[in-house]
């Protein structure tokens, strides 16, 4: 066995007086530009003994004894091979995917090869990380819009009832969601400005009463409110909204 390349030995009766749990013997031509290295990265506080004296000029590493038992329901599971499996169910309008169906929190993957032209006004916080491939967060704020950019590997944290609507054009993109829980009587909001004055068209409201809300219930207002031309056209300029079809050519700039 090795770490980092220098080679461990397993201690026994024959070669180590510390034989009987899980320890490992580093020869002594590494003690000294290794060992420190190697303790700091690769033991944990769980392991106090690592350090004792044996039989053979080596010093014996203590990397536990692994019988402790997993949970058997809390485990860990690897991302991207999630996103491999998912990414298929993962499409427009919002292109999301909750990672944990079961939490009071909204903790999603959003994928992309798309561009939303509602803006939501979440009555919570969001946190964005994305993952891979860049994206645009449309803001709008006192009657304009702005762009955020956030790249692949940025986080960026919205504060609540900030009005935002998602671009990721790139398909191949994605990246992590996370919104607090909804507490009762929060509603969210989903607003819809004009492309050529940019007055808002239209509002709709929904109470987001668990996680799945948020898949379930916006595909049904953004296909009510496609579906209603009067609540498409601007009362300011009289353009109307192209509702679920994609914005202008050069509203979104990756």
């Amino acid at each position: 066995r090795r770490i980092d390349g220098v080679p461990i030995y397993p201690a026994n009766n024959k070669n180590c007086l510390a034989a009987g749990r899980k320890f490992y013997l580093l020869p002594t031509p590494y003690i000294s530009r290794h060992f420190v290295h190697s303790q700091s990265t690769y033991l944990t506080s769980s392991h106090s003994e690592v350090v004792k004296l044996s039989k053979l000029p080596c010093i014996v590493i203590d990397i536990g004894d692994n019988t402790m038992p997993s949970h058997p329901s809390l485990k860990a599971f690897h991302f991207e091979r999630w996103i491999k499996d998912h990414r298929h169910e993962m499409v427009p309008p919002v292109s999301n995917k909750l990672l944990h169906e079961d939490a009071g929190m909204v903790i999603q993957a959003l994928g992309g090869g798309n561009t939303r032209v509602d803006f939501h006004d979440d009555p919570v916080e969001e946190w964005f990380h994305q993952v891979k491939g860049d994206m645009i967060l449309k803001i709008a704020d006192r009657g304009k819009i702005y762009d955020v950019r956030i790249n692949e590997g940025e986080i960026f944290f919205l504060p609540s009832h900030t009005l935002h609507a998602p671009q990721r054009p790139d398909p191949d993109s994605y990246g992590i969601v996370v919104e607090g829980a909804r507490q009762l009587g929060m509603r969210d909001g989903f607003e819809w400005y004009c492309f050529s004055c940019e007055a808002k068209v239209h509002r709709a409201e929904v109470s987001l009463t668990s996680s799945e809300g948020i898949v379930t219930e916006l595909p049904k207002i953004f296909e009510e409110f496609h579906s209603d031309m009067s609540a498409r056209t601007c009362e300011d300029c009289g353009e109307v909204h192209p509702g679920k079809s994609k914005p202008p050519d050069g509203w979104v700039v990756l």
